[in-house]
């Protein structure tokens, strides 16, 4: 179960508070905008229960495109990666945050992982912010991307 059920000890002033990697990732008040912000972009319904399981080991988003699974996939994996980062940086550095910086930091991140991991495969910067359907192979049901 990916550490999902990890828990640590988090201090606030003098209130110490037990936190899990769901909270910090899915469950927070930044966490659950950004994904929801990720799941319109991608024009996808939000599931009711999002986790660690659901959200990096299954096919939760509906498509049934292997293409467009695995591109979701990348997109889903960055977002975690820099909700964490994130939260460590705003934990312990004092840093600030801004939901609309880090969606950036995920969409810049992801579509540069994909442009230069995938062969064969051409991502236009301004498709994949404004429509990340009209990929080669990605095109929109009823029911999600096929």
């Amino acid at each position: 179960m990916l550490f999902s059920n990890a828990k640590w000890q988090k201090k606030f002033g003098n209130v110490s508070m037990i936190e899990s990697i769901d909270h910090a990732l899915f469950q927070c008040k930044v966490a659950k905008e950004i994904w929801q912000r990720e799941y319109n972009w991608w024009l996808l319904t939000h599931p009711a229960s999002l986790n660690v399981s659901n959200a990096f080991l299954g096919n939760n988003s509906g498509l049934s495109s292997p293409r467009a699974q695995s591109l979701w996939q990348v997109v889903e994996w960055v977002t975690g990666y820099l909700i964490w980062e994130n939260r460590n940086s705003v934990t312990f550095n004092n840093k600030s945050s801004s939901t609309p910086l880090i969606l950036n930091e995920i969409q810049l991140l992801s579509f540069e992982w994909i442009r230069n991991r995938s062969k064969g495969f051409s991502i236009e910067w301004r498709t994949w912010i404004s429509n990340p359907s009209l990929l080669d192979g990605v095109t929109y049901n009823k029911t999600g991307i096929s």
